[in-house]
């Protein structure tokens, strides 16, 4: 579930020259990047770029009131960082706007945040969604659908109750990772679509809404999950890291930064250095 930790060398593409329709951003959250190993993937073959540019897509996984591990930022780091983006006039993207300045083939919003959380935790509905309310600020939900409803001690997931109330948030977008969480790469053919259709199926029938998104489980993926991908009708997919990624500006491996309070000491001045 650990996933690998993003690098800040994405930031020389996420310039976003120009706007595409900027009523639906509005100031964004984010938290600390830092070193790691990018994601192992094989990238598809260049041709034309899907995105004209970038925005800076920040992952998230838990909000709590104190951290414990890398998949967790405390909720005061995250107001705080969330006040940060804020005062420096960063904007949050809804996913519906992010798809179509993609399809249109136009630029986004200078100064474009995609704020996203991966597998569903209690922490993110009860802590995070508040905050970013307060503040105005747009989120997309990535869920693990297996998990959804269990109460696990240290990492109860959003039940389907939250999601019903979700599906309503105009500030919230919900998205798939997938049925069980797994490596897609390492799945047959049909355990990867399986993954990907039911999931989607499921979010579908829960919210009444189109399922547009998905984040790979571990950023994992290679040209056979991105075929498969498309073909379940997904309109965008998130993964980690890599400099092949980025080059291609592909719509189906969307580079994302990793948050988490234990990434590194001194979250909150990596934070600041990551936007100057």
């Amino acid at each position: 579930m650990l996933k690998k930790i993003l690098t800040a060398g994405l930031l020389p593409f996420l310039v976003g020259a120009g706007v595409c329709a900027a009523a639906d951003a509005t100031p964004a959250v984010t938290a600390a990047t830092t070193t790691a190993s990018p994601v192992s993937v094989t990238a598809p073959q260049a041709d034309q770029p899907d995105l004209v540019s970038y925005p800076l897509v920040l992952e998230y996984h838990q909000i709590a009131p104190v951290a414990h591990n890398d998949l967790d930022v405390s909720l005061e780091n995250f107001k705080t960082e969330l006040d940060w983006l804020q005062d420096h006039n960063y904007r949050t993207l809804t996913l519906r706007k992010f798809i179509r300045c993609i399809d249109k083939h136009q630029p986004l919003p200078d100064k474009s945040v995609l704020i996203t959380f991966d597998d569903g935790y209690q922490g993110v509905y009860q802590y995070a969604l508040p905050e970013l309310r307060k503040r105005y600020m747009h989120a997309t939900l990535f869920l693990v659908t297996s998990s959804i409803g269990k109460q696990d001690k240290n990492y109860p997931r959003i039940t389907t109750s939250q999601i019903h109330q979700m599906s309503r948030d105009y500030l919230v977008d919900l998205g798939s990772h997938t049925v069980n969480h797994d490596e897609l790469s390492k799945l047959s053919s049909a355990q990867c679509e399986y993954e990907l259709q039911h999931s989607k199926a499921v979010l579908e029938k829960l919210t009444g809404k189109p399922c547009l998104a998905i984040s790979y489980p571990y950023g994992d993926f290679n040209p056979r999950v991105l075929a498969a991908t498309k073909a379940a009708g997904y309109q965008v997919a998130f993964a980690g890291y890599t400099d092949a990624i980025a080059s291609h500006l592909k719509r189906y491996t969307i580079p994302r930064i990793y948050v988490g309070d234990y990434v590194q000491k001194d979250n909150f001045k990596v934070f600041k250095k990551t936007f100057d």
